[in-house]
């Protein structure tokens, strides 16, 4: 499954109806998506620094691991879906702390936000039923 498609079916499955390519809401129920490429400890912006030579155990094949996808198609399908993007390696760790960090921010902020919604309603309910009571 490519990434495109896991954001589409993600997309669907949170919102409840079909969505497809950039015709999406800003915001689908609330959730926050991150689009993150991996391997960014094998390439610099787009060109390869170099290739990793692993041998397959099973099969005694000779493996070159490198980047799969280019960080600018990445930008670019991470825009159409309107996520968050970043680069990270599993290999060193790089960026992944920094991206989970980002997405918590992030999630603290639209609940910080909600929070204030439902005591703004509240009040407003309050008000509203104690000029109910008010008489002339």
């Amino acid at each position: 499954m490519n990434a495109r498609h896991w954001l589409m079916s993600a997309k669907e499955a949170v919102g409840g109806r079909h969505v497809s390519g950039s015709n999406l809401e800003d915001d689908v129920d609330g959730t926050v998506f991150s689009l993150l490429g991996n391997k960014a400890d094998l390439a610099d912006d787009d060109v390869l620094r170099y290739f990793q030579k692993i041998t397959d155990s099973r099969t005694s094949d000779l493996v070159l691991c490198c980047r799969k996808v280019r960080k600018a198609d990445g930008l670019k399908l991470s825009s159409e879906f309107q996520t968050l993007f970043g680069e990270v390696s599993a290999a060193d760790g790089r960026n992944v702390e920094i991206k989970l960090w980002e997405m918590a921010k992030i999630l603290q902020e639209k609940q910080d936000l909600d929070i204030q919604k439902a005591m703004t309603l509240s009040l407003e309910k309050k008000s509203k039923q104690n000029k109910k009571f008010l008489c002339c």
